[in-house]
């Protein structure tokens, strides 16, 4: 007596089971996409509200100037600010040219904040590379050496490194300072990468008058 063949599962079937567990893969992956973009969006919408970020370029270039008189190479365009980051003033502005780009971090700090932001440069730097909103541009530095300049009419330490733009290796000089004037405490963060990165350093540097 021959057996009967067992019958074969219809192939409808498999289809729908292969588009159910497809459906389930995908809607766990959209599911899970939905829950890190809502953590991200806290996170960002945490920084830029409880620390009063801003990323319109006309307020960082009016508060920029509010700080500090400067001159850019080519056109300065504001990137990100603060009109209160940990009781500071907060501006970062951005010239772009062909070859050649230079970004200005000020701040400005009064009295009542200074506590929590020391007095050196490497106080207030710590403060700003914790801070990843500000941090819009990554240097890989090389050397680093300390010298005397005029800032502001006064004489202030200012941290010198040479290095090279993280991301297209291009050689790249910084500029760090603090100077405490009319007792305000101004802070400066100046980088330059380029085939011109030291002349357009010394030459903004060279520009900054504290307001």
């Amino acid at each position: 007596m021959t057996s009967s063949p067992a019958p074969e599962s219809p192939k409808g079937s498999n289809k729908l089971w292969l588009w159910i567990t497809l459906g389930g893969c995908g809607g766990m992956l959209l599911l899970g996409g939905l829950l890190i973009a809502g953590i991200v969006g806290g996170a960002v919408w945490y920084v830029f509200n409880e620390l009063n970020f801003s990323l319109s370029p006309q307020t960082a270039e009016d508060l920029a100037q509010n700080m500090m008189d400067y001159e850019m190479p080519g056109d300065a365009r504001g990137l990100v600010s603060s009109a209160d980051f940990l009781g500071a003033e907060i501006a970062v502005v951005q010239s772009l040219e062909p070859d050649d780009t230079t970004t200005l971090m000020l701040g400005k700090v009064p009295p009542a904040a200074q506590d929590q932001w020391g007095t050196r440069p490497e106080d207030f730097l710590q403060i700003f590379e914790e801070e990843e909103v500000l941090a819009v541009i990554a240097i890989n530095v090389e050397s680093t050496v300390t010298e005397s300049r005029s800032l502001c009419g006064e004489t202030a330490t200012v941290r010198v490194s040479e290095g090279t733009e993280a991301v297209t290796d291009k050689p790249a000089s910084v500029y760090e300072a603090i100077v405490t004037k009319e007792g305000f405490m101004y802070m400066v963060s100046l980088t330059a990468t380029g085939p011109n990165h030291k002349t357009a350093a010394d030459q903004v540097f060279s520009s900054l008058d504290c307001k």
